[in-house]
């Protein structure tokens, strides 16, 4: 008699829908252990079945909820992803965790350091780890969609085949500003003084922050693709301004 080949277990859903469900857990029953079965209808099912346990099951292994079917709870890297502010060190940090808690998603992170190509990755899981063919393209489409969320919220992650096509980032021009359609939120909580809020137009986003002396801190807004070339050519332009304002300091003390 033959065993059938079964592939290793991998999250069904990506992290951006595991945030958004495991949201809907928190935001109904916050830190409560609450049974698997009101799990599943806060995802929105009428109770456990086949679809509901493997949205559950994905859930649990980017370490969003955990318990067993009689008590289930948010985790705190759960609750530092959704209360905490985009850029938050904490909220970065919960993020990546996430997505390399998947244990075939730390495998590929492991093999591929760098970017690879669907194709190698394909290759890797149906040769080195006994994946289906069906079941390795399904994992890395998640794969895929997960790492998008790391860059989202930390930049510098890229699909070979995303990359062709997408808005490059244009340095902003600030002799002529631009009318604000919304406002980001003061990061004066995270960097310890005061901080006036930024207008960002609704396709950009903020790509990092952090404080740089006690009274100064930076954010950096961007829209489109921000990847190596980008921030290349981004370190140049500060390079050039820290030139300028090293010419203007040189003429102050010529003056004095």
């Amino acid at each position: 008699m033959t065993s059938k080949i079964r592939s290793p277990r991998y999250p069904i859903i990506g992290l951006r829908d595991a945030i958004e469900k495991a949201a809907l857990v928190y935001r109904s029953d916050y830190r409560n252990k609450i049974p698997k079965e009101i799990v599943a209808q806060h995802i929105g099912y009428s109770g456990l079945n086949g679809k509901s346990l493997g949205i559950i099951s994905a859930l649990t292994k980017y370490g969003l909820l955990e318990g067993s079917r009689e008590s289930m709870w948010a985790t705190d890297r759960l609750v530092d992803i959704i209360e905490r502010e985009k850029g938050d060190p904490d909220r970065v940090m919960a993020i990546k965790e996430a997505s390399v808690a998947p244990e075939p998603f730390a495998d590929i992170a492991k093999q591929f350091p760098e970017k690879a190509s669907d194709q190698a990755i394909r290759a890797f899981l149906i040769s080195k780890r006994q994946y289906l063919p069906d079941s390795a393209t399904r994992l890395i489409r998640s794969y895929r969609e997960t790492q998008e969320v790391v860059d989202e919220e930390v930049g510098g992650y890229d699909s070979p085949e995303k990359q062709e096509g997408q808005p490059q980032m244009q340095p902003a021009q600030h002799s002529h500003p631009v009318p604000a359609t919304r406002e980001a939120a003061s990061p004066a909580a995270s960097f310890g003084h005061e901080t006036k809020r930024i207008a960002v137009e609704d396709d950009e986003r903020e790509w990092i922050r952090g404080p740089l002396s006690r009274e100064s801190s930076y954010r950096l807004i961007v829209s489109g693709r921000l990847g190596p070339k980008e921030i290349g050519k981004l370190i140049k332009l500060l390079q050039a301004q820290k030139a300028v304002l090293d010419d203007d300091d040189d003429d102050d003390e010529i003056e004095l």
